[in-house]
């Protein structure tokens, strides 16, 4: 069921978010995969300026990047086998070339580079897989050098 939202308007959940390289879905968009969360961080490395009295006097900020997270459980509308093979979509190797869009702003969007993808088992629940992305806002390293 689609969510009702009275008195104020609101970014609603994640189904907006769609993989359209790198990750690839065996079984069409709905059946890769039931996203959960996602979390998107901007951030870049300090460095302060110190007087001579060692107090800090300025700030620069540089090499920015965005890192995107993400958790979904991997699914199929009716085969369990091929929920299996949609959990092994989600777990390409680290480095991979991620594309990724969200259909509720272009903030995200982009190509990036895979940190991690984590698997996550137990015996009350479904499986799940954390995925961490990265990339850099002055200069594209997504492309592979041979």
């Amino acid at each position: 069921m689609a969510e009702t939202q009275s008195g104020l308007a609101v970014v609603w959940g994640v189904q907006g978010i769609t993989f359209t390289a790198g990750i690839t879905d065996p079984g069409g968009a709905s059946a890769l995969g039931q996203k959960q969360s996602l979390t998107f961080t901007r951030a870049s490395k300090v460095a302060y300026v110190a007087n001579d009295l060692g107090e800090s006097v300025g700030r620069v900020d540089f090499d920015a990047n965005k890192v995107t997270r993400l958790t979904v459980i991997p699914s199929h509308a009716t085969a369990k086998a091929t929920a299996k093979t949609n959990m092994d979509s989600y777990l390409p190797a680290p480095g991979t070339k991620i594309t990724i869009a969200d259909a509720d702003g272009a903030v995200i969007d982009g190509d990036y580079k895979l940190n991690s993808a984590t698997l996550n088992k137990t015996n009350n629940g479904p499986a799940t897989i954390d995925i961490e992305i990265e990339k850099f806002d002055a200069n594209d390293i997504t492309t592979v050098i041979s």
